[in-house]
């Protein structure tokens, strides 16, 4: 199988996701698909050092909540209001642990 070129970050994000929810070995998945099993490897690592394997997490803000969660790239900041809900804002910090 021809080798792929130029996988966005998303991209192998959803490859790896694909591989842990399944059984086969990285050599074996890779070869599958395509891709250099050291490529795996380097995007895999790279995404655990960013945190990104552990996805999305949701957090039920109330509805007129004075919270402003804001992640822009690989940043990302927490804005507070006068008035805002202290256990809300726990519940966001932990989220982002």
């Amino acid at each position: 199988m021809r080798q792929r070129k130029g996988l966005s970050h998303a991209a192998w994000r959803d490859l790896i996701e694909e591989h842990s929810s399944g059984d086969q070995t990285i050599a074996a998945f890779c070869q599958e698909r395509g891709l250099k099993d050291h490529s795996f490897y380097w995007h895999r690592r790279r995404m655990q050092r960013a945190g990104s394997e552990a996805g999305f997490r949701e957090v039920a803000l109330p509805v007129g909540t004075a919270i402003r969660v804001v992640v822009p790239g690989a940043g990302s900041h927490i804005e507070v209001e006068r008035g805002f809900d202290a256990q809300c804002l726990r519940e966001v910090v932990q989220a982002f642990r």
